[in-house]
């Protein structure tokens, strides 16, 4: 993988494996593919998982071979500067029938590596005016073509413009901070489970009955908790079983280091709530039921902390569970208990009959 350049074909059929794996585990079973392949291979900062991209990472271990070729030296280098290079420059380079096939690979490669590279200038004499990206994100044979076809000196080299035509002014490039979004969720002190969970949610990939008719299921799309369509934003956020986070952010503050801790725990149960509902009939008395769950999976996550963390995190845990017993004691439970039916095929909301034991 980094001495050639790997067929599309080859590509194709390791990525369908991959693809496979991560979305069926080692199961045999067909499941949905929740995000786009695409998306997964982005990095963490750019909102996917991180995996590499074979494609890429094929390309990044060939160009690794020109900044070896470029920066270090040793036997391989000196065969391939007497061999290919001799005096020129790597960018004017020709390719010949009798090169090598790691040679041609990397010729393929050259014109993705002379873009990304930025060289260090020092005394210029071994950095090419227009063909090097030396002074901004790309060549300025690309940025100037009309220029770069009238100039008679097309490999010139930095010193030697600046010696020929004075002193040229430029300006500094620094690229952009961007502020990550996704550092929250992947620097977070939980499973990676509820990560992997975390970001679906994010991505608006999770199998919410939203989505699911958008894969062409047929059934009844309302929540199990209420009447209306059981969409993301409105199972974790507008649904009444959702109001235990809402009731949460009147004493938990905004900078809390508990606020995203609690964040991923409510959202969980909530997630685990709703699936008991659908495939299981247990349906909960009261959303404050939610922070029970929560609290449970928030004791056992503590310990991924440092232990001077340990403490605060347990006496979050503390005043939350007291909060949801409160709410729990002061509601009057009704006679009537909402029992749901075996789970069917169209995984649909029923009318709620009253509990025979209570009746």
């Amino acid at each position: 993988m980094s001495l050639y350049l790997l067929p599309k074909s080859v590509v194709h059929e390791l990525d369908k494996q991959r693809r496979t794996f991560f979305c069926q585990g080692g199961g045999v079973k067909r499941k949905y593919h929740l995000v786009r392949w695409g998306i997964i291979c982005k990095s963490k900062q750019m909102g996917g998982i991180g995996i590499k991209d074979i494609t890429k990472m094929n390309i990044s271990l060939l160009c690794k071979w020109w900044w070896k070729l470029e920066s270090e030296e040793g036997l391989w280098q000196t065969l391939v500067m007497n061999k290919y290079i001799k005096n020129r420059a790597i960018s004017t380079i020709p390719s010949r029938l009798d090169d090598s096939p790691m040679w041609k690979d990397l010729l393929k490669v050259r014109s993705i590596y002379l873009a990304g590279r930025k060289p260090v200038i020092q005394n210029g004499k071994n950095v090419l005016f227009w063909l090097d990206c030396w002074l901004e994100n790309s060549p300025l044979c690309l940025k100037y073509p009309v220029l770069f076809e009238l100039n008679e000196c097309k490999h010139i080299s930095v010193a030697e413009f600046i010696r020929k035509n004075g002193h040229i002014p430029f300006r500094r490039w620094l690229p952009s901070i961007l502020h990550d979004q996704w550092e929250l969720i992947w620097k977070a002190h939980i499973p990676y489970k509820i990560k992997i969970f975390l970001w679906l949610m994010e991505q608006g990939a999770l199998l919410t009955k939203e989505n699911m008719v958008k894969r062409n299921w047929v059934g009844d799309s309302s929540c199990r908790f209420c009447n209306e369509l059981e969409t993301l934003n409105h199972l974790f956020f507008t649904c009444p079983t959702a109001k235990f986070w809402v009731w949460c952010q009147t004493w938990l503050p905004a900078n809390s280091h508990f606020h995203a801790f609690l964040l991923a725990a409510i959202c969980w149960a909530t997630w685990k709530t709703r699936n008991d509902a659908c495939f299981n009939a247990k349906m909960i008395f009261h959303p404050a039921e939610i922070g029970c769950h929560a609290c449970a999976f928030l004791n056992y996550w503590t310990r991924l902390h440092k232990e001077e963390i340990q403490s605060q995190i347990k006496d979050g845990v503390r005043l939350l569970l007291s909060l949801a017993c409160q709410m729990l004691s002061s509601e009057r439970r009704s006679s009537t208990r909402l029992i749901l039916p075996p789970p069917a095929t169209d995984d649909g909301a029923r009318d709620a009959v009253p509990d025979e034991e209570d009746a």
